[in-house]
């Protein structure tokens, strides 16, 4: 069960750069990147605009919110605060 609580945690604390194409109503495609966790920052999703806009983007929108995760069982109480950031862009 320790090696459970440690995989928790560490997927609570990871992050990852997710990228998800969107239609608005009025038939724009805009990329929204996610960069998820207390490793991302938002220069990583930044740096993954430039990455998949190599002709340059304009930013839509930006979101960023924080959500506590609680383990309370089996085993020992685990509490952990993950990073929420999303970047809306539509490229060039």
């Amino acid at each position: 069960m320790r090696s459970t609580r440690w995989i928790f945690a560490a997927l609570a604390l990871a992050g990852c750069t997710e990228v998800t194409p969107i239609t608005t109503p009025d038939g724009r495609v805009v990329q929204s990147i996610s960069c998820d966790g207390a490793v991302l920052s938002e220069a990583d999703c930044v740096a993954k605009a430039k990455e998949i806009c190599p002709a340059g983007y304009d930013v839509v929108s930006t979101a960023k919110y924080d959500q506590s995760v609680v383990k309370m069982y089996p085993g020992p109480f685990l509490a952990a605060t993950v990073d929420h950031r999303t970047l809306n862009v539509q490229c060039h």
